[in-house]
């Protein structure tokens, strides 16, 4: 992909974005992808360029990249999912995984500050990354031993169940 191939929009905003990069770097070609990544990378955590940053998203022709940023942005409890969701192509397998990030973040949060997870709910439809959060993280002792016996793979069913078993002091629950 040439200089011009990424246009001249994602151009104009690529050079908006260098004045605020932390670190000097000279790129002649942002045509690599590579290139662009390293920029958008080192802007994540700077408030101050997020609209740029998601202008750059909606033109970014490459959606890997895309939707790295978005993925990143999701997770940040000041920014808005659909937003970042919504910058990406809405028929790509890409803003469809952004947007099951999204979807899985919020459960996390909930099941982090306590909230109920009913006992209909089938553990097992969860995400793999989300079942590995929740065993690394919940403190609900019921909800691990649940998860022992649900979660996809044996891996995160062994973590639900020494988690559970570290928050009771080894007393196995029924």
């Amino acid at each position: 992909m040439s200089q011009e191939q990424i246009g001249t929009e994602l151009a104009s905003v690529l050079s908006r974005l260098t004045k605020f990069r932390p670190r000097e770097r000279v790129v002649s070609d942002w045509s690599d992808e590579h290139e662009r990544w390293w920029l958008y990378s080192e802007l994540l955590d700077d408030a101050s360029v997020r609209e740029l940053l998601l202008e750059a998203v909606q033109l970014e022709p490459d959606l890997s990249v895309a939707s790295s940023v978005s993925m990143d942005m999701v997770a940040r409890p000041d920014e808005s999912p659909s937003r970042w969701i919504a910058a990406l192509p809405g028929d790509s397998r890409q803003a469809e995984l952004v947007a099951q990030r999204a979807g899985d973040l919020r459960v996390l949060l909930d099941v982090l500050a306590g909230q109920h997870v009913g006992p209909d709910e089938a553990l097992g439809k969860w995400s793999d990354w989300l079942q590995r959060r929740v065993a690394e993280q919940c403190s609900d002792p019921e909800l691990l031993r649940r998860l022992s016996a649900q979660a996809n793979t044996s891996k995160v069913r062994r973590q639900a169940q020494d988690r559970a078993r570290q928050l009771t002091g080894g007393r196995s629950g029924t």
